[in-house]
């Protein structure tokens, strides 16, 4: 027997086989919870239309989650996660520590933010804008 009759005879089901094989394994190691560190963008919100940043706020914070494999990565793919800073505040300049109530993601999605690795705080500076 040569060894191109022992890969090629049957090659459909070897194929088969493998990818089967592949998948189960996929599906074993996807089943543990992980935690995993996302980066996920900065969304501002109710920012006074009267008022203007001075300077730009971090465009991106690091959150660990915990969850399944496969949680996770439908986190990545369609959960939408962001870190919501409210501009609502009546002060000008204050600085803004998020919490895990501001990281917000599809509700379909099971996973559960543990903590914000960066940015620890934000600086917020504002002004009133000048209308022309």
């Amino acid at each position: 027997m040569t060894w191109r009759r022992v890969f090629f005879d049957n090659y459909k089901a070897k194929l088969a086989l493998f990818l089967m094989a592949a998948f189960m394994w996929f599906f074993v190691v996807s089943s543990r919870d992980y935690v995993e560190t996302v980066k996920i963008p900065v969304r501002v919100i109710n920012l006074p239309q009267n008022r203007v940043l001075l300077q730009p706020l971090p465009t991106q914070a690091q959150v660990r989650f915990r969850g399944k494999g496969t949680s996770l990565l439908l986190l990545g793919l369609f959960g939408d996660p962001h870190l919501d800073v409210d501009l609502s505040h009546p002060n000008y300049v204050y600085y803004f520590r998020p919490g895990l109530d501001q990281v917000d993601w599809s509700p379909a999605i099971e996973v559960q933010p543990l903590d914000i690795l960066l940015p620890d705080t934000i600086f917020v500076q504002m002004e009133e804008r000048h209308k022309p």
